[in-house]
């Protein structure tokens, strides 16, 4: 459970904040909503956070709201987002996130039983968390393309980061591809293989409403 005492600096050290690198519309937080599938993920919102480190959440439940996600996105395009838990998004410079930073944010990174997501559309905003372990995106053009956003790549050699594992966006795109994908994703952190008929559930309630709102 995380402490509920109110820290006054973040710890920048953290070895529990996993980057997701990609760009903008490209199909990142669909990932981070099967990596909370883990009880060790949180969902990135402030409340839904909150539930799952005080050990009330079921392995459904965390399915359940990732699902829920999606489904809202069956009208317009809805997702949880790095502002709704952390208070900051990687938009903001650096020198203003401590500032800007909430109480769960700066609780989050002093435990170490819970990881927590952000996004990084290429910005480079987190050399300041040098412990942080990073999923670099590849083979992600066809979502944008399809969302009518242009083609863009990942410049690795500006992100040179340690502890990184890529992900191959083109698996989604089959369901044994994509399990598979997501199952060597988990094992890189550690985590419990999750639930194979959620992972497909989420697969293909994504790939009905990905382009929606775009």
């Amino acid at each position: 459970m995380v402490h509920q005492n109110i820290m006054k600096k973040i710890n920048y050290n953290t070895d529990r904040l996993i980057i997701l690198n990609y760009p903008g519309g490209a199909g990142g937080k669909f990932i981070s909503l099967c990596l909370a599938l883990d009880p060790t993920v949180i969902h990135q919102h402030e409340v839904l956070a909150r539930a799952k480190t005080k050990g009330g959440m079921s392995n459904d439940t965390s399915f359940n709201i990732s699902k829920s996600v999606l489904t809202k996105s069956q009208t317009s395009h809805f997702e949880l987002g790095c502002f709704e838990m952390a208070g900051f998004n990687s938009i903001n410079k650096t020198e203003d996130q401590e500032s800007m930073a909430n109480d769960l944010w700066r609780e989050l990174t002093h435990q170490r039983k819970f990881y927590f997501c952000m996004m990084d559309h290429c910005r480079d905003r987190w050399n300041h968390y040098p412990n942080a372990r990073h999923i670099v995106f590849k083979n992600y053009n066809w979502i944008l393309e399809a969302r009518g956003k242009t083609p863009k790549k990942i410049n690795k050699e500006v992100l040179k980061k340690e502890n990184i594992v890529y992900f191959d966006s083109s698996a989604v795109k089959d369901s044994t591809a994509f399990k598979d994908e997501i199952r060597k994703l988990f094992e890189s952190f550690g985590f419990q293989e999750p639930n194979r008929d959620h992972i497909e559930e989420l697969r293909t309630l994504w790939l009905d409403t990905f382009k929606i709102g775009f």
